[in-house]
C-alpha cells in the first residue's frame, strides 16, 4: 500500500507480500504432509539454481584424496557407502526438482482459481461434462494448468518420509497402488494424488490469501497494526 500525507513527503514503498506468503505457506503445508523440510524461499531457490556442480565434484575429490591406512580402507563397507551416496543423491535430486517446479506451480494455482470461477459462470457449467471436455477450449486450458499442479503433488507423494501423513495414507487400501504384494508399489494412485492436490491447494492457497488480506487491512489501519504488533511483542518478545 502506498500512502502520502503531503506533497513533499516521500511515498511509502510498496511491497508485494503475496509471493512471500505463498512460498511460506506452501513450505509449511509441504513439511506437514511429507515431513520433508524444503526451503522454498526465493533467495534459496535462486542460489540453488546458480550453484555449480563442480563444487560437489571438488568436495568429493578432496574427500577421496584424504590419506587412509590400509586397515581403514579394508574396513570400508562399499555397499553401505554406495547406498548412502545413492540415497543422498536421490533426495538432493528430488529436492531440486520440486524447488524448480515451485514458481510454475504457484502460477498454476492462481490461474486454476480463475478458470474454475469462469467455468462456473459459463454455459459449460450447465452442460454434461463430456461436452465440456470434447468441445470447450477452457477444458484444454484447464488441463495445461493442472499439469504442474499434478506433478508437484506427485513429487510430494514420492518424497513423503515414513510416518508422514501422505506416507501413512499411501498404506491404506483405499489409496495404495500395488502391482502385486506389499512393497511393490509402481506409482502414485489417483486417489492419493487427488488427496495430495487437495491438501496442498487448500492448505496453501487459503492461508496465503487470508494472510495477504490481513496484512492489507492492517496497513489501512495503522492504529490496529500497532496494537497487533504490541500484542505479538508482549508474547514472543524482541526477535
Amino acid at each position: 500500500i502506498r500512502k502520502s500525507r503531503g506533497k513533499d513527503e516521500k511515498k511509502t514503498p510498496v511491497l508485494n507480500v503475496v509471493p512471500m506468503l505463498q512460498r511460506s505457506t506452501i513450505g509449511l503445508i509441504y513439511r506437514l504432509i511429507t515431513h520433508n523440510n524444503v526451503d522454498f524461499s526465493s533467495a534459496t531457490i535462486a542460489r540453488d539454481k546458480g550453484r555449480d556442480c563442480t563444487e560437489r565434484a571438488e568436495s568429493c575429490s578432496l574427500k577421496s584424496s584424504s590419506p587412509r591406512s590400509s586397515a581403514d580402507l579394508a574396513s570400508i563397507n562399499l555397499e553401505e557407502v554406495s547406498s548412502e551416496y545413492s540415497s543422498r543423491s536421490k533426495y538432493s535430486e528430488q529436492e531440486e526438482q520440486i524447488k524448480s517446479l515451485l514458481p510454475t506451480y504457484l502460477q498454476s494455482v492462481t490461474r486454476i482459481r480463475m478458470i474454475v470461477l469462469a467455468q462456473s459462470r459459463s454455459i459449460w457449467y450447465l452442460l454434461p461434462r463430456w461436452l465440456y471436455r470434447a468441445f470447450s477450449p477452457m477444458y484444454r486450458d484447464e488441463e495445461r494448468t493442472m499439469a504442474p499442479i499434478r506433478k508437484f503433488a506427485q513429487l510430494a507423494c514420492e518424497n513423503a518420509l515414513a510416518g508422514s501423513p501422505l506416507a501413512l495414507l499411501s498404506l491404506r487400501d483405499s489409496h495404495s497402488s500395488y502391482a502385486g504384494g506389499r512393497g511393490t508399489s509402481t506409482k502414485v494412485s489417483k486417489d492419493l494424488l487427488d488427496e495430495a492436490i487437495t491438501l496442498l491447494f487448500a492448505g496453501q492457497d487459503t492461508s496465503a490469501a487470508t494472510l495477504s488480506w490481513t496484512l492489507h487491512l492492517l496497513s489501512l489501519h495503522p492504529d490496529k497494526q500497532e496494537r497487533a504488533f504490541m500484542e505479538i511483542r508482549s508474547v514472543i518478545g524482541d526477535v
